[in-house]
């Protein structure tokens, strides 16, 4: 049976006083941490240390995390953990006071002593260390997506400069990424750690750039640009907190994965396949959601879906409203405009889908047979790939 993981609270200043220690910390297991609700201020009191919460900051690091994330309300606390560290043996919430620089860019005196000291008390659990990153050269020869002007010309405090890994980095304007990302993000209802932006380099070629989550914890959420794109981070991560506990809801329904998929594959190949077609018209909704793939229980489930700050039903009537007000269309198309709404609320990719829903996966889910999968899967194709072949053989000879 695996260790229980631990949570170690450890409050530490990069200005030590005479009149405190170095640092205090103290550890709790997972159990206890989830019991007491665990809040800033539990967290501080749990460190050992004295005050309010209000006079220090809160950070959250373990080995899944390239960084530490800053946390700014007790709501924070078990959104992060469970997106980033809920798999690992130990989570660690580093304490300093508000005026303190962050736990990223740079290390308190007694650094080494109370990571010793963490060690000793985590058994055979792996502790984590932040590594702390040097400052990134803003010299690049990219031009704004914007004004296609050279980023070497903004003033320092109009750029943000994201961490690629690997000894690379690239440069933007912050009002491009800010633009971008709060489109994507509170108006697309994406989730912040899955969208790309664009660089364009000097012979104005675009390069997408993914912005993960690694990015997001060790160049958008540091650096003197943080505030402005801490709000979104945290409306992302709550949104994705709160989807991830009604998808997890929703995949208790017997097959609704695999209904999900093929809903997304009908809705990309409404154009060419009749059978989709009919499928979805079959459904008597503006967007398709009914039987043959959803129950009515389910589609009022599938409709309260948060996506950023809004729901799916929401993000629905805005596409609805936009088409008529903006484009003056009366029709919504289903592969360019339902499909890529409703993948992004079902958590799913359509490179993905399509690779799974080959015509004999889409037979086997409207005859309602279970999926195969291994040994019985790989028969029943090579069967059928056994049957294609014989088929076109005769076909041939009967041509001759």
């Amino acid at each position: 049976m695996a260790d229980e993981q631990i949570w170690f609270f450890i409050w530490e200043s990069t200005r030590p006083s005479s009149m405190s220690p170095p640092y205090m910390q103290g550890w709790l297991p997972l159990s206890e941490v989830q019991e007491s609700n665990m809040t800033l201020q539990k967290a501080l009191l749990a460190s050992k240390a004295r005050g309010k919460f209000e006079d220090h900051s809160f950070w959250i690091h373990s080995n899944s995390m390239k960084a530490a994330v800053q946390l700014l309300s007790d709501r924070s606390i078990p959104i992060t953990w469970e997106l980033y560290c809920k798999h690992d043996s130990v989570v660690t919430i580093h304490i300093r006071p508000a005026q303190d620089p962050s736990p990223n860019t740079s290390q308190a005196t007694s650094h080494q002593q109370s990571l010793a000291e963490r060690r000793k008390n985590s058994g055979r659990r792996t502790v984590s260390d932040i590594f702390v990153r040097p400052p990134l050269s803003q010299v690049t020869a990219s031009l704004d997506a914007l004004s296609l002007d050279p980023v070497n010309k903004l003033e320092d405090e109009n750029k943000v400069t994201i961490d690629l890994g690997e000894g690379k980095s690239e440069t933007f304007s912050k009002e491009y990424l800010l633009g971008w990302i709060t489109a994507e993000v509170l108006t697309g209802g994406k989730d912040a750690s899955n969208i790309c932006v664009t660089s364009i380099t000097k012979n104005r070629r675009p390069v997408e750039i993914s912005l993960n989550g690694d990015i997001w914890s060790t160049s958008l959420l540091r650096g003197p640009w943080k505030e402005d794109f801490q709000r979104i981070w945290d409306v992302s991560q709550s949104a994705s907190y709160e989807r991830n506990k009604a998808l997890e809801s929703l995949s208790n329904i017997p097959n609704f994965n695999r209904l999900s998929k093929l809903f997304i594959r009908d809705l990309r190949c409404f154009g060419k396949d009749l059978q989709a077609q009919k499928r979805l018209n079959d459904t008597n909704h503006p967007y398709f959601l009914g039987p043959k793939y959803f129950s009515p229980d389910t589609v009022t489930k599938i409709l309260t879906i948060p996506m950023g700050t809004v729901t799916v039903k929401d993000k629905l009537d805005q596409l609805a409203q936009r088409k008529v007000s903006r484009e003056q269309q009366n029709e919504i198309c289903a592969a360019h405009d339902l499909s890529p709404l409703f993948e992004a609320a079902l958590g799913l990719d359509w490179s993905s889908v399509k690779e799974e829903m080959t015509g004999e996966a889409v037979e086997q889910i409207i005859a309602g047979k279970p999926h195969m999968k291994g040994i019985a899967g790989t028969m029943s194709r090579l069967k059928h790939a056994r049957s294609t072949m014989f088929s076109r053989k005769g076909g041939d000879k009967a041509e001759k």
